[in-house]
């Protein structure tokens, strides 16, 4: 597109206005860098052909691939630049590629230590029924920025400073961390409850829902009650066994012999389905969201 503008004359020899050419059509880029930083946080002007920013992850377990109007995106619709054949407003989500042994990498192999690019802790992970579960208990900070292009998330949500110390709560995400020492079995990594551990989606007690989003990193959720969960009890693994208690009205309770971790799957509008240890075995119940319990993912 290329326009043309010339002065505009009036009586008395005023005159207003300018003449040239202008060529292109006018963009007006926003960029979020999805867990790093943009070296550029917008551009605007006019032109055809418009040189994209790079952006950096915050640590150096991700590489820079490009950028996508979805901030789910696994692949980039543009790298360097962007070509525009008509006005064009966008934001624009960058791109991350995980480097190998990150807990992202969905490609890679299980049963070895794996890192969680957001934090820098290293898990154990292992195989049951060809699924890949963490062996250990998820850590996360509270505070924390969770992004699409590192979470199970599809929106921005961060870790709550609201801590189970403070009481149950089905609305308001709350948490207790813990020990997260890398590759080791008794890290207790920290407690949430429902709503914390779905990313702050499944924060009432009026619903039942599943849990589609989570804390989990990207390529990574909650087990499913079936078959996921059902398979781990099935195989009764000892590396799953794990004494660290759960929170309850405001404490820590039953520290040396009870053990619950959350599943994806709802068993009413109150209770979700988690895993239990105790005294040596491993079942499932139905307990009720305000509580305090681990998390450990599984490979989607």
């Amino acid at each position: 597109q290329t326009v043309t503008i010339t002065n505009n004359n009036y009586a008395g020899g005023g005159t207003v206005g300018f003449e040239g050419t202008v060529s292109g059509y006018s963009y007006n880029l926003t960029f979020n860098g999805d867990g790093g930083t943009a070296s550029q946080t917008s551009l605007s002007g006019t032109g055809t052909t418009i040189t994209l920013p790079m952006a950096t992850y915050k640590n150096s377990y991700a590489t820079f691939v490009g950028w996508s109007e979805s901030a789910t995106a696994t692949t980039a619709t543009w790298t360097n630049s962007m070509t525009i054949s008509s006005a064009t407003t966008k934001t624009l989500y960058a791109v991350w590629s995980f480097n190998s042994g990150t807990l992202q990498n969905t490609s890679t192999s299980c049963d070895s230590n794996m890192i969680d690019a957001r934090t820098g802790v290293s898990y154990l992970t292992y195989t049951i029924s060809g699924d890949c579960y963490m062996e250990q208990n998820l850590y996360l900070p509270t505070n924390l920025v969770l992004y699409p292009g590192d979470s199970n998330v599809t929106r921005e949500w961060t870790t709550p400073t609201a801590s189970l110390t403070a009481g149950d709560s089905y609305t308001e995400a709350r948490m207790v961390t813990s020990a997260h020492t890398n590759n080791t079995y008794n890290a207790t990594g920290g407690w949430y409850n429902y709503c914390a551990a779905s990313a702050g989606t499944v924060c009432n007690d009026t619903t039942k829902a599943d849990a589609v989003q989570d804390v989990c990193p990207k390529g990574w959720k909650l087990p499913t009650y079936a078959p996921q969960m059902r398979n781990v009890i099935d195989a009764n693994r000892s590396n799953w066994k794990f004494y660290a208690g759960v929170y309850n009205s405001g404490s820590l309770q039953d520290a040396t012999t009870l053990s619950l971790w959350w599943f994806a799957t709802a068993d009413s509008s109150l209770g979700q389905y988690v895993l239990l240890y105790y005294n040596g075995s491993l079942t499932y119940v139905a307990n009720e969201k305000s509580s305090g319990y681990f998390v450990r993912c599984v490979r989607k």
